[in-house]
């Protein structure tokens, strides 16, 4: 695949939304070279972020395999690094764990730090 063709992908799979200056995306994410490892991230544009990690890595094998939007994506990104510290072994931004478990992780990093605002 071309890289014109892959940013239109990228751009087909990946929404952006617009937000204030904390807000963004927090995700999972999946690269074949690193098996059994997912990625706990944040990024306030998923086709910007997409693209610098495909060109790390040019065979583009990175996928996000969740993305959740949050008004403040560095507090639940910290959060969902946190939380999944508590049961799988980490490397910097990199856990062992499922993808399944990192969206599970994500989710509740965004919906406590959602109860904390209301209160």
């Amino acid at each position: 695949m071309n890289i014109t063709n892959n940013r239109r992908n990228i751009s087909r799979d990946y929404p952006s939304k617009i937000g204030g200056k904390k807000s963004g995306y927090v995700y999972a994410g999946y690269h074949s070279s690193f098996p059994g490892m997912v990625k706990i991230g944040s990024t306030k544009n998923l086709q910007t972020r997409a693209s610098n990690f495909n060109t790390c890595y040019p065979d583009n094998n990175f996928r996000f395999t969740s993305f959740h939007w949050s008004p403040n994506r560095r507090k639940a990104e910290l959060d969902a690094q946190s939380i999944a510290e508590e049961n799988h072994t980490r490397s910097g931004e990199w856990f062992r764990i499922s993808c399944k478990s990192a969206d599970k992780v994500i989710k509740k990093a965004i919906n406590n730090k959602k109860s904390r605002r209301r209160s």
